[in-house]
């Protein structure tokens, strides 16, 4: 394997290991500066300070997540990544997980020698927990209390200013 499919492979453990600790400054410093997450449903998050912005809204779950890789392709300082994801939000207080799945499709840029996010679009199946009582856009619960808290920490994110708080979760879950 060629040391630039390592450094994505590395690259994508790394962001799993640090999203499961919750350290946002080195999922930050995975990704351009202009990034570019396409999730369907919501609008396009754009740019590294809009998905820190979202993260705090995260903070009421664990995340648990395992990404497959099926493809990496590199052309000079671009590559592509293709890989299965599967991600299980559960709420600290209590509640039934959040499971989504899904592929994703990776566009790298090699910047100053280390290999970033440029853009990513995701296409998450819901599985089970709160999510499967969501519509589409997963902002409405149906039923179910863990709906109300996933409702609660939405609305709580959005008034305090964390807009994309929505499309950061859909994005990982």
């Amino acid at each position: 394997m060629q040391n630039d499919e390592q450094a994505i492979r590395e690259l994508v453990a790394t962001w799993l290991s640090a999203s499961k600790a919750g350290d946002t400054e080195k999922v930050l410093s995975l990704m351009a500066e202009d990034v570019v997450f396409l999730v369907p449903g919501q609008p396009p998050m754009r740019g590294k300070s809009t998905f820190a912005a979202g993260q705090s809204g995260l903070r009421q779950f664990d995340i648990e997540s395992t990404s497959e890789i099926q493809e990496v392709k590199v052309f000079g300082e671009w590559a592509y990544l293709w890989t299965t994801l599967s991600v299980v939000a559960t709420p600290r207080a209590g509640g039934a997980p959040i499971k989504r799945t899904g592929n994703t499709l990776s566009i790298l840029q090699k910047q100053a020698g280390a290999w970033v996010i440029f853009r990513d679009a995701k296409h998450a199946r819901r599985s089970s927990g709160v999510a499967a009582m969501l519509p589409q856009n997963g902002l409405r619960p149906t039923a179910g209390r863990n709906g109300v808290q996933l409702r609660l920490a939405i609305d709580d994110a959005v008034r305090e200013g964390r807009q994309h708080s929505r499309s950061l979760l859909a994005a990982i879950t």
